[in-house]
């Protein structure tokens, strides 16, 4: 036990890199899975084509033959690409190719009235999309998003294979240091699980704010939608 205590900062450098591994892909994941999903459920034919294209090789891949793919093939085509940045996209784009199925499943859940209503209001295009549908899609993303980042977390222990010095791969320096791997990765284990549960409890409360500004806005969109038919019919009345 002292001998991992001696070695406590060497492993926090390797948390440090897994917890920024772990931001940029989450941030690439987010924004790559709106892209995809919109483009799928809305975009024009040579559009679909493409991103369902992606969301299908992606999914349809192992992450690590990926990341295999990415570090060690790439540079015989003239591409080279660093540990980190390699880690980041590969698992960023994955990720985001499951995420895009959530998010465009959550498009396509709000019902029809509500983008009838944004019609009526004078909403079109990207208005309609931010101000109407996506505060009621987003809800339901929320959960499986939360499920979505936790995996990411676990997933940057793949990065050790591609020399990536993250929290695994230090806590494997370090069992061989100290011979001792009940103790080291036990200690891997409860690490990993308080960054899941705080993932998770993150999300919890994201989920619990974004259900009531979502109703919220499905309630006005309805209520302006009643009064804007209210108004032509008493305007055709007279």
């Amino acid at each position: 036990m002292n001998r991992l205590i001696e070695e406590l900062p060497y492993l926090w450098g390797g948390l440090l890199v897994t917890l920024k591994v772990t931001a940029m892909a989450w941030v690439i994941m987010v924004v790559l899975a709106f892209l995809l999903a919109i483009g799928r459920a809305y975009g024009p034919a040579p559009v679909r084509w493409l991103c369902t294209g992606v969301v299908e090789t992606f999914r349809g891949t192992a992450t690590l033959v990926m990341l295999f793919w990415a570090f060690y093939v790439m540079p015989q085509f003239g591409v080279t690409l660093s540990p980190m940045f390699t880690g980041v996209v590969v698992l960023g784009v994955t990720e985001a190719c499951y995420a895009s199925e959530i998010v465009r499943g959550s498009l396509l859940s709000v019902p029809r009235g509500q983008w009838e209503a944004a019609h009526v209001l004078g909403l079109r295009g990207w208005r309609r999309m931010v101000r109407v549908i996506l505060p009621q899609a987003v809800p339901t993303m929320v959960p499986p998003f939360g499920n979505l980042s936790i995996a990411l977390l676990k997933f940057t222990a793949l990065l050790s294979f591609i020399s990536v010095h993250d929290l695994t791969a230090r806590a494997q320096d370090v069992r061989y240091e100290i011979g001792n791997s009940v103790l080291v990765f036990g200690f891997l284990l409860v690490i990993y699980y308080l960054l899941s549960s705080t993932i998770a409890f993150a999300f919890r409360l994201l989920e619990k704010r974004v259900m009531v500004t979502g109703r919220g806005r499905a309630d006005m969109v309805r209520a302006n939608k009643r009064r804007g038919a209210t108004q032509r019919a008493g305007a055709e009345a007279r």
